[in-house]
């Protein structure tokens, strides 16, 4: 494994994430990938990688009380009832096919999130304006966006903020409290996920840690270039950022 290039990696997501607000899981996830990390072992590292990026977020939007705790509630609930179904499923996989089976599914789910989302994107769906809607329809997006986030990240390292942020942006007129709602939550499924790759024996050390410690000069480069970059920059960073996501992964499965 090219160490060099895991840091440079760890780094590049690190500003890329920071400027972009793109989770960490859809760039990192196929760089390593490519790279030859077995996708077992990126998720594990991944997870804790997500955990170190959000955590000063986490606590800024706590201190500033911008976490809307009725809608966290009931994410929280169906969030860790995805983790659940999703640990069933990894532990079923491997008991039947072993870590090689668990390895083509989170390459084919990666896939299809990822295909998803660029669609989605493309459409113009992540950046729909808020309108009102009834209190009945929040909680059952709330549900729906809580159980897709937990399953996905328990697969796969990706989803755990971006299907909050989907399905839920059209009830909140204030974006901050979305945000940081949205981060609480993230950051509190991510933690329980990495729990249940831990149990696999799938958890390298060594990875996790230049991950982590290469994403610091990025998250200082990436807060500096936002401040001298417009909104068109950053939607024109999502796009390739999500378009080469798209590229690795299906290269990946079909050669």
């Amino acid at each position: 494994m090219d160490w060099v290039l895991i840091v440079l990696i760890g780094s590049l997501t690190g500003t890329i994430v920071t400027m972009t607000s793109v989770g960490s899981g859809i760039v990192m996830a196929p760089l390593l990938i490519s790279l030859g990390v077995p996708p077992s072992h990126m998720v594990s590292s991944t997870l804790f990688y997500i955990i170190f990026v959000k955590i000063s977020s986490v606590i800024y939007y706590i201190k500033q009380k911008e976490v809307d705790n009725n809608a966290l509630k009931i994410l929280l609930f169906f969030g860790l009832t995805g983790i659940l179904i999703g640990y069933i499923i990894i532990n079923l996989i491997f008991e039947r096919y072993g870590i090689e089976g668990i390895n083509q599914l989170i390459t084919y789910v990666i896939t299809v999130i990822i295909l998803f989302l660029f669609i989605l994107y493309m459409r113009g769906e992540l950046f729909g304006t808020s309108s009102y809607q009834p209190k009945r329809a929040k909680h059952l997006s709330c549900g729906i966006a809580g159980l897709l986030a937990g399953l996905t990240t328990q697969l796969t390292s990706i989803g755990s903020g971006v299907f909050t942020l989907l399905l839920l942006r059209k009830f909140y007129g204030d974006t901050n409290l979305l945000v940081g709602t949205n981060m609480v939550f993230s950051i509190i499924i991510v933690m329980v996920a990495a729990m249940g790759f831990i149990g696999l024996g799938v958890f390298d050390k060594t990875l996790t840690f230049l991950l982590v410690i290469s994403s610091v000069p990025g998250i200082l480069l990436g807060a500096y270039l936002k401040r001298y970059i417009t909104e068109q920059v950053i939607r024109w960073l999502v796009t390739v950022t999500l378009s080469v996501s798209m590229m690795i992964m299906l290269l990946r499965l079909f050669y």
